[in-house]
């Protein structure tokens, strides 16, 4: 039995290292998720890469994407819902998407600086950061570290920290990952087949898309991918979540197979004057869900925060209606 197993791996190894890649076919005429152009900025030596949407002068609302994928990958739909009245600005962090990939260890408050330095060559202050899955993370860091960034905080698919890297499953999760890389540092084809077919399962990602999210996939680095997760693993907002002087709203994606619930009811127990929303969604909310975030986001970001921090979420969801009814006009939204 163990010499057919032994026997199989090899010989998959090899084909994968001296056969040609296998490409897949796609039956459906191909296009990109979001024809959005993007343009790239500096900081700490490392391009980044952004894309904007929406008027320039518009209230600003920051995307922040989570681990493994990139703003392209995660928040195709929920940008043009969110551009008619804020200016979008959605970052690829550092070792993903069109971002510089850097070799070498870093941590979330490593992404939440870079982020703030984006930032600050943008012009931007005070805005409404939205961080999902490991994006929720670094948008933590970020409002505790760089205050004058974040005028609103918005978490979904999140933690204060991920009980499965710290606690005493921690070897089991790690031993999962560093097989994960290995295998992906031979050939990422069956990772990439595999994740494409669910996701177009589920509806996340649409059968035109396919090629786009296969071959973005297939050109993720394992051991940055590995780096992230490591880095992710040393997080940990729980001692600090509850003193950031900022609103903050959580929205908790109730069947998520990733981020645990738990973890996520965690978060929002340690802001009691948060605003939660439950998200009958998976981890994939921001494409199968991206109405439901958008309405909640847009939202949010137009309450009026009270002298404790709260949010006075009937005048914000007055304003949101408001906005729709004048097709995105700010200047009503806000009255």
């Amino acid at each position: 039995m163990w010499k057919w197993l032994v026997g199989g791996l090899v010989a998959w190894i090899g084909l994968r290292l001296l056969a040609p890649e296998p490409v897949p076919t796609f039956d459906d005429e191909q296009h990109v998720p979001l024809e959005l152009p993007g343009r790239t900025v500096f900081v700490h030596g490392i391009e980044f890469f952004i894309r904007e949407d929406g008027p320039e002068d518009a209230p600003p609302l920051v995307l922040v994407h989570g681990w493994g994928d990139d703003t392209m990958a995660i928040f195709p739909r929920l940008i043009p819902l969110l551009s008619t009245d804020h200016r979008v600005i959605a970052v690829d962090n550092r070792n993903h998407g069109k971002t510089d990939h850097v070799r070498g260890r870093y941590d979330i408050t490593t992404m939440a600086d870079d982020l703030d330095g984006v930032l600050d060559r943008l012009g931007v202050r005070d805005a409404t950061v939205f961080g999902f899955s490991m994006g929720g993370m670094i948008a933590q860091s970020l409002a505790r570290r760089h205050p004058d960034r974040v005028g609103r905080l918005a978490l979904s698919g999140t933690a204060a920290d991920i009980p499965l890297l710290t606690d005493r499953l921690s070897p089991l999760a790690r031993i999962g990952l560093t097989l994960v890389r290995a295998a992906e540092r031979v050939t990422r084809t069956e990772v990439s087949w595999v994740r494409i077919r669910y996701l177009t399962h589920v509806g996340a990602v649409a059968p035109e898309n396919a090629r786009w999210y296969y071959s973005a996939h297939q050109n993720r680095d394992p051991d940055l991918y590995w780096l992230s997760a490591d880095a992710m693993s040393r997080f940990d907002a729980r001692p600090w979540i509850g003193d950031l002087d900022v609103p903050v709203m959580v929205i908790v994606t109730t069947r998520d197979q990733l981020m645990s619930p738990t973890w996520q009811w965690d978060l929002a127990a340690r802001r009691p004057d948060a605003v939660v929303h439950r998200l009958d969604a998976r981890h994939e909310a921001p494409l199968t869900h991206a109405d439901e975030l958008a309405a909640h986001l847009r939202e949010f970001a137009a309450a009026t925060p009270g002298a404790d921090g709260s949010v006075d979420t009937d005048q914000a969801a007055a304003a949101s209606e408001a906005a729709e009814r004048s097709g995105g006009d700010t200047d009503e939204a806000a009255s």
